[in-house]
């Protein structure tokens, strides 16, 4: 701060030395005149980001620097506001952010799962090449191979699994979809079931019956005990004898 302090002044007092240009006026008497017309700094930080106008294709798809982000199935056909940070990119229709994703380099793509769940219940065979599984979660993508290789041709039964997403997020149905296949068990109640059972439970069935059985004890109060009560157990450590 006193490096800093030092240099302002310096620099404030070489504004009423230096000219600009020769003859020229004092660098001090222009910045006093700007400063005039200088607005105030605004309330709460601007986003360090660039903005762009993306339109949204007919396959959910918005391009930016190579690379593709895709948007909800409601936003097909119209123009959204990309905000372009350094680690991801976000997309708003107005003010309200619709998608997120991570940034991704030239010829990349980030494709999220539930904005396609719609359009795979409408056209539940294209689940069998979608791109948004096969770039996806690898245990989602093996999952689906292992379902038709199964189960060929129930297409529909394999889009109401991957329904489960909406409602316990992509992560954790992939994990579910790792012990499924595992089991090969290919069919949405067994799927359910996984996901259930990986549900974190604030206690433990031994810890509930714990509690269920201290529950039905009244509690006792007990009489307080002198500490020195207990110094033959030290003495009887080291070997002495006690009374």
């Amino acid at each position: 701060e006193a490096l800093n302090a030092t240099l302002a002044a310096k620099c404030l007092e070489d504004t009423h030395s230096r000219r600009r240009g020769p003859g020229g006026p004092l660098i001090g008497d222009l910045w006093e005149g700007e400063q005039r017309h200088l607005a105030p700094l605004p309330a709460s930080p601007f986003s360090a980001c660039r903005k762009r106008f993306a339109r949204v294709d007919k396959t959910l798809l918005t391009h930016y620097d190579g690379a593709h982000y895709s948007a909800p199935p409601v936003c097909a056909g119209k123009g959204l506001t990309m905000r372009v940070f350094w680690d991801r990119v976000e997309l708003a229709d107005q003010e309200r952010t619709v998608a997120i994703h991570p940034r991704q380099r030239p010829g990349g793509a980030s494709l999220l799962l539930e904005h396609y769940l719609p359009v795979l219940a409408h056209k539940p065979r294209a689940v069998a090449h979608a791109a948004v599984i096969a770039r996806g979660e690898p245990a989602i993508a093996r999952y689906r191979d292992a379902f038709l290789a199964a189960r060929p041709g129930e297409h529909r039964a394999l889009v109401a699994i991957l329904g489960l997403g909406t409602e316990v997020g992509v992560p954790r149905l992939a994990e579910a979809l790792e012990s499924a296949a595992r089991y090969r068990a290919f069919d949405l109640e067994s799927v359910q079931a996984i996901v259930r059972m990986a549900e974190p439970r604030a206690t433990t069935p031994a810890q509930a019956l714990e509690q269920a059985w201290l529950a039905r004890w009244p509690q006792t109060p007990v009489q307080g005990v002198s500490a020195g009560a207990y110094t033959w157990m030290g003495e009887a450590a080291v070997g002495r004898e006690v009374q």
